[in-house]
């Protein structure tokens, strides 16, 4: 029962690289655009794997692809996270 608590969809998502397609980065967000562009925004805050191939990319005028995997309104978000980055990382991805 919903006691006036509005439900809010959270969705995993990856950051892809646009040369191979590959998958680079798992996360999840209550809006996975405006966490995309923040992604892009604040690479530079912190010296991060993720932020380096985002800024490796925007040095060639590109940027990651953003691809949601699946939207939860109930669902354990943290641990579908880790179900997907292991998943991901067993098929072989560099995240």
């Amino acid at each position: 029962m919903n006691r006036g608590i509005p439900i809010r969809p959270q969705s995993i998502y990856t950051l892809n690289c646009p040369i191979t397609g590959n998958i680079r980065y798992v996360g999840y967000s209550y809006n996975p655009q405006k966490r995309y562009l923040a992604h892009i925004a604040k690479r530079k805050e912190s010296a991060t794997h993720k932020n380096f191939w985002i800024s490796s990319l925007i040095n060639k005028g590109l940027k990651p692809q953003l691809e949601i995997w699946e939207t939860t309104v109930n669902g354990d978000i943290k641990f579908l996270e880790q179900y997907y980055i292991s998943l991901f990382k067993s098929w072989g991805f560099d995240l």
